[in-house]
């Protein structure tokens, strides 16, 4: 199983949820948040896979083979997509446009991802798109032929790929 987790209490000001005061839901981006995983296989046993005790990392997810984790990260401040190579360790920027981007699933074949943003900074998500770019010995590198699916007065949320790659499936306001 793969997840994020915070590694220290939530303070008041982070608490997440329906605000009777205010009559809305926040969203709570906690920092220290870890992408995890946890083997339920045998004795529960979690594991760290990305940490950054500074910001807030979460909505990730596997590439097919296993060697690659996406997720999204507040480390620039406005929500990126980045990937983590677990054969090498290394890290890098997938999606880094304005605005809040999130939310990324790998396609059955791992060639291509699908995730939610923000760029117009209207608070309603539109869903994106990408071809990934691989070197010859299978690490992921970037993104190439960004195409955006969704635009609308929506938040369209949840974007997943349907197991034969060919259709999404979404949530949408």
């Amino acid at each position: 199983v793969l997840f994020a987790t915070t590694t220290t209490p939530l303070g008041h000001e982070s608490t997440p949820g329906y605000q009777r005061e205010s009559g809305r839901y926040r969203w709570a981006f906690p920092p220290a948040m870890d992408i995890v995983t946890c083997d339920i296989s045998s004795k529960p046993v979690r594991t760290s896979l990305v940490t950054d005790i500074e910001h807030y990392l979460a909505e990730g997810s596997w590439s097919p083979d296993g060697r690659h984790v996406l997720y999204c990260s507040l480390k620039s401040g406005g929500g990126d997509i980045y990937v983590t190579d677990t054969e090498s360790g290394k890290t890098h920027l997938l999606v880094g446009d304005e605005g809040y981007d999130g939310g990324p699933f790998f396609s059955p074949d791992g060639k291509r991802i699908v995730y939610r943003s923000d760029r117009r900074g209207n608070d309603l998500l539109q869903l994106y798109v990408a071809d990934l770019v691989i070197d010859e010995y299978g690490a992921i590198l970037g993104i190439s032929r960004e195409h955006q699916l969704t635009d609308n007065v929506h938040v369209n949320w949840g974007p997943f790929w349907h197991p034969n790659g060919r259709f999404i499936i979404y949530t949408t306001s």
